[in-house]
């Protein structure tokens, strides 16, 4: 069982378990148009809607099926910057990995560095064989933080979900415990 009082540390970064205190955080983030276009999930109208988000993510978070992470600067601000979860994937020992940083903050760092953090978690403490990722195919910068890790292309999905009754493709990528590069992880 992972505790709930883990953290993982980066060299500008902490990564915390997300809680309810995050939903301010989070609605903000949501209201920048075409945050949400390469997500699941659509902007929240009201932040009650985050809140039940963060209180779902916390039990599967104890019942270890699933680890979301607030990112938060190192300073004494602890400014929240993202979030970050990794989650069981297809097959035994396979995780899975989905980010965002806020719009405000991006083209900065923030998601590599991150990135390299939550590998070193699935890696080492998960037992993780292999760590999966998809991306919209036009979201050129969550690729590039997952071509720099040492992910490689796996699949194009045409239909990968829906988005207001349209298909979003996304491509697939994925990293194997034997090519994970640790000297990437801060």
């Amino acid at each position: 069982m992972i505790p709930a009082d883990l953290i993982l540390k980066t060299s500008d970064y902490l990564l915390r378990i997300s809680n309810e205190s995050d939903a301010d955080f989070v609605f903000s983030a949501s209201r920048y148009p075409g945050f949400n276009d390469g997500m699941q999930w659509d902007p929240p109208e009201h932040k009650d809607t985050i809140i039940e988000s963060l209180k779902r993510s916390l039990k599967k978070w104890q019942e270890g099926e699933g680890y979301s992470f607030t990112i938060v600067s190192r300073d004494e601000e602890a400014q929240r910057l993202g979030r970050i979860s990794i989650r069981p994937g297809e097959g035994t020992d396979v995780w899975d990995i989905g980010y965002w940083t806020h719009p405000a903050l991006q083209k900065k760092g923030i998601m590599t560095e991150a990135v390299g953090a939550i590998l070193e978690f699935g890696f080492t403490q998960l037992q993780a064989t292999k760590i999966t990722a998809c991306t919209a195919t036009w979201n050129k910068g969550s690729e590039k933080v997952l071509l720099s890790h040492g992910f490689i292309f796996v699949r194009f999905i045409e239909q990968g979900f829906q988005k207001k009754g349209e298909w979003v493709s996304e491509n697939e990528y994925e990293l194997n415990m034997e090519d994970w590069n640790p000297n990437f992880s801060s």
